[in-house]
């Protein structure tokens, strides 16, 4: 579960994490989400610009009961999301050069 309390941004630096075939692999920030700290696989962005990955934004919205974006705090709802499909497309991409 998601809560108030568990959202933490990631910094600007690189975020390691762990990939497929390798010990350790240097990740954009971008392709970070801020609600899960791990690498997006169903990227999906807000009207202002943000993007969460599906299933956690998903879960905040309609599982915790909450209206807002977690950064932000202004309204959000499922139907104000769209996939970020060029987002996705560069992570792809990324990890077929790993």
């Amino acid at each position: 579960a998601y809560t108030r309390s568990t959202f933490l941004l990631p910094s600007k630096q690189s975020a390691k994490t762990a990939m497929p075939n390798s010990n350790s692999t240097v990740v954009p920030p971008e392709f970070i989400c801020p609600l899960t700290l791990e690498v997006f696989v169903d990227p999906i962005m807000t009207r202002s610009g943000l993007t969460f990955e599906r299933h956690a934004i998903l879960e905040w919205l309609l599982n915790e009961g909450n209206a807002t974006c977690p950064i932000t705090r202004t309204p959000l709802f499922p139907s104000m999301m769209v996939p970020n499909a060029a987002l996705r497309l560069r992570i792809e991409n990324w990890r077929h050069t790993m």
